[in-house]
This record gives C-alpha cells, sequence and structure tokens, in this order.
C-alpha cells in the first residue's frame, strides 16, 4: 500500500498522480592548485565529500525509490551529464547512504566522470522521505577534515511521469513535411498519389500536393519523452514512392540494407523501385536512439519523377515516457456543417433552403410534414485531402451519382422527395468516424448508419424530414 495517500504530494492531488522529488547538492572529488589566478575550479582547492542518507519514517511500509545524478561544469563549458535512475529499496525505519564512490559508479556509465564532480543528486519517491545530506571537505587528501555541513532536504511535488503509447501510423499522428531544400515544415496531404500504391494496414498515404522530379522529401514527426524513461521500443512498417530511409535524432534505424544502383551503399527500409511501394520495409530503433526531451522522427523519401509518398505503421511504447500534460500530436477530425432544402408537402409555396447547422444538430424539420429535397453538406478544418461526398435516393429516378463537398445534392422546385442518403469521407484520418442518421415519415428517427452505408429507405415511399450527422 501507498504512503502517497496519507500524506505529503496526495494532499494537494489525487493519490498515484504526484511523486515526491529530494535534489540534494553534490560536491564530490579533489580540486588541485590552479595553475592561473583565474581559472575555471568552481571552488577552492581541496577535497570535497558528500554524502546523502535516506531514511524511511514509515513503520509499517516499505518504499521504493530511484536515484541519479546530473552533473555538469560552468555555464560556458556547455558540459552537462545525467546518469540513468538506479532503483532502491527501504524497508520500514531503514535507512540507507548514497555517497561519492555510489555517485561517480552511477554517473560512469554516462561518460568518464574525472576526478571531481559537481551537480546533484535527485531521488524521485511515490513514497515520502527523510533526505538528509552531509558535506565535508579537507584542505587536501588525506588531510583532517576542516568542514562539516549538514543539510535537511525539503521534498516538492511533481507530476509522475506514466507510460507512453502512442500511434506513429500516418493518417493518426500529426506528421509534417518539407521538400529538401526547404527550411519549414507543413501538413501533407491524404491520400494516395498512384493507384500503384498498396494499402498498409492502420495507416494512411501521404504525399504532396505538387510532386517534383528527383528530389527528396522529409517527413518528420516529434515527441516529448520524461526523463528517467525505461524501455523504450518503436517498430515501424515503411511504403514509399520511390524509396526511404528512417532516422530516430539523426541516427539511422536498424532494418534492410539496400544499395540503389549508381550510388554509394546507403540504409533504405523501402527497396528501390515498384517494390517500394508494394511490399512493406521494416524499422527498428535501439533504446539508446532515444533522449529525453524532444526527439524527433525523420522519414526521407527519395522522389525519381512523378508522383511521391509515404505510408507509415508503427506504435512507440516508453514505461514512464509520457511528460506530464503532454500527448503526441495526433490529426484532428474535421468538423461538418450541412443544410437542407424542404418543402411543405400540402403547401407548395412553403420551401427554400434551412440555415446551416454543425455536427450532432438537426438539419430539417420533424412534426410540419416537410419533405427533404436536397442537402448541402461541408468540412470544417478537415487535414489537407480529406474531403466528404454524399448522394440521394430521390423519388421516381432513384440513386444520383456521388456529389462532391459543398454542391447540391437532389433538386429544388420539382417537388421530389429524398427517401435515403449515403455519405463517405475521402482520405479521412485513420481514426476518425464518419455516422448519420435521417427522421422519416412515419417511423421517426432511424438507426445510425456508418461510413458510405444507406439511412433512410427506398421503394417504401417515404420522404425524409430531418438529418443529423457527427464526425469523432
Amino acid at each position: 500500500m501507498s504512503q502517497a495517500t496519507h500524506c505529503g504530494c496526495s494532499k494537494a492531488q489525487p493519490a498515484g498522480e504526484m511523486d515526491h522529488q529530494y535534489a540534494a547538492k553534490l560536491v564530490c572529488g579533489v580540486l588541485p592548485p590552479e595553475k592561473e589566478p583565474r581559472g575555471a575550479n568552481p571552488l577552492a582547492a581541496g577535497q570535497y565529500f558528500t554524502a546523502v542518507n535516506v531514511h524511511n519514517p514509515s513503520r509499517c511500509e516499505a518504499a521504493e525509490f530511484r536515484w541519479k545524478v546530473a552533473a555538469g561544469k560552468s555555464l560556458e563549458a556547455r558540459e552537462f551529464r545525467v546518469s540513468g535512475f538506479a532503483p532502491a529499496r527501504l524497508g520500514p525505519d531503514e535507512a540507507l547512504e548514497i555517497d561519492c564512490r555510489d555517485a561517480m559508479q552511477l554517473l560512469a556509465a554516462a561518460g568518464n566522470p574525472g576526478a571531481f564532480v559537481e551537480g546533484w543528486i535527485v531521488i524521485e519517491s511515490e513514497a515520502d522521505l527523510d533526505v538528509v545530506a552531509v558535506y565535508t571537505s579537507a584542505s587536501s587528501p588525506g588531510a583532517l577534515v576542516n568542514t562539516f555541513h549538514t543539510e535537511r532536504v525539503q521534498a516538492r511535488c511533481v507530476p509522475r511521469c506514466e507510460d507512453l503509447v502512442a500511434d506513429l501510423s500516418t493518417g493518426v499522428a500529426a506528421w509534417e513535411f518539407r521538400r529538401h531544400a526547404d527550411k519549414t515544415f507543413s501538413a501533407p496531404t491524404l491520400g494516395k498519389g498512384s493507384p500503384s500504391w498498396a494499402d498498409l494496414g492502420g495507416a494512411q498515404w501521404l504525399r504532396p500536393a505538387n510532386a517534383e522530379g528527383s528530389t527528396e522529401y522529409v517527413y518528420q514527426f516529434c515527441f516529448d519523452l520524461c526523463t528517467g524513461f525505461e524501455n523504450p521500443t518503436l517498430e515501424l512498417q515503411v511504403l514509399a514512392d520511390n524509396h526511404a530511409r528512417v532516422e530516430l535524432n539523426g541516427t539511422p534505424l536498424a532494418g534492410p540494407n539496400y544499395v540503389p544502383a549508381g550510388t554509394n551503399p546507403h540504409l533504405y527500409h523501402t527497396a528501390k523501385g515498384a517494390n517500394a511501394f508494394k511490399t512493406p520495409g521494416t524499422a527498428t530503433a535501439a533504446p539508446n536512439q532515444f533522449r529525453a526531451g524532444r526527439n524527433c522522427l525523420t522519414v526521407i523519401v527519395a522522389n525519381e519523377g512523378g508522383p511521391s509518398g509515404l505510408a507509415l505503421h508503427g506504435t512507440l511504447e516508453v514505461e514512464r515516457g509520457r511528460c506530464p500534460g503532454s500527448t503526441p500530436g495526433r490529426l484532428r477530425c474535421p468538423g461538418v456543417s450541412y443544410r437542407v432544402h424542404a418543402a411543405n408537402h400540402i403547401f407548395e409555396s412553403d420551401h427554400g433552403w434551412l440555415g446551416w447547422v454543425t455536427g450532432g444538430q438537426t438539419a430539417g424539420t420533424t412534426g410540419q410534414h416537410r419533405r427533404v429535397e436536397a442537402v448541402e453538406i461541408v468540412l470544417n478544418g478537415a487535414a489537407p485531402g480529406t474531403t466528404i461526398q454524399y448522394r440521394a435516393h430521390l423519388k421516381n429516378s432513384g440513386w444520383t451519382g456521388w456529389t462532391p463537398e459543398g454542391q447540391t445534392c437532389g433538386t429544388t422546385g420539382e417537388g421530389r422527395r429524398m427517401e435515403a442518403i449515403e455519405i463517405q469521407l475521402v482520405n479521412k484520418p485513420v481514426n476518425c468516424r464518419l455516422r448519420y442518421r435521417v427522421h422519416m415519415r412515419g417511423l421517426g428517427w432511424g438507426p445510425w448508419a456508418g461510413e458510405g452505408q444507406q439511412a433512410g429507405t427506398t421503394g417504401q415511399n417515404r420522404r425524409i424530414e430531418a438529418i443529423e450527422i457527427v464526425i469523432e
């Protein structure tokens, strides 16, 4: 049972959402006298020691925590080293000490710590702990201690880094692109640029609005990882026209090695030529390619003329990786607006376009005996390439052709009722869902229909009187 439900951070936040964090100053090692009067050493010459004592005040419960070392030199030196976290556990009323030797060993994995280290020991725990730092120094190695100081380290409450699971697939994640020579990124167009491109399950093709000749396109998706993340995994399947390579933070991912004709060997994850957009290549990231803070996944697509595009399907999973309050960017589903042309079957002069309504609202009337004769539908805030189309079943003439977004489907002034409708999104973001339903004479509201399904009736002489459309 966690102590977080009893005291400390849980007082201000729901239990399980906050950690106690303690940052104790660290000064360890030997500083020799400097030759120059104004050198780089931050402290006077001598030998310095730090010992951080940690006590579990609970009389009943064990406390698990983790600790790391964050070290650096002067601001001008721009050398910053942060170790990985090391786990520790204390039983009820137990205590331990983290000293210079422990800190140096942990920091060694992040690079040679040298003979002197100044920085911080950072402890994170769900439980409330007693943390006291002890500092001593001597004028030279082997000399007696001539300074002694203790400091109780107060806890701060920090939001906990939860596990991160993100779908990085094109058509789900908010990828951006630019031509290789450009400096700024923009939103790519959703949808295929060639009928020969194969489908990749769970993903949507991305492409430039206008493909050029032999050039490269850079697709990028960035995400943040919380410091202290663990066990990152990234696996991708990639299709591209003409071929592509994948990098994480500037380092190529592991995958098949292809040698395009006439060029030097290079790591490509999709084959060159027709198979590149028919057979997926694979790409896998190693744990050491990830870093705390901003990470950028980059796909460089080489085009050799004609249309160019990228389809990628993959998932990112990182323990303790999701930064509090942040999630990797996803494509937003578009909004929808629509209106109907309605007429009264008793008073034929009572007809015309009703006002525009937005997603989930009723366009048309109920209980007024007014037939819907035509409809117009538009999207709001759609990703490039995403559009909507619709068709209607009309009295005496059957199904119309598919009507493009914003245009009139049906008739006005001909006295021909709409009896059924089908609607579908074109090049939609993968996770968006379209639903719609109609109100029919004598039956009321029908069931919700999904993408491309029929809402309404045919052959029953039942007019549609109202429509509702939702995209979510």
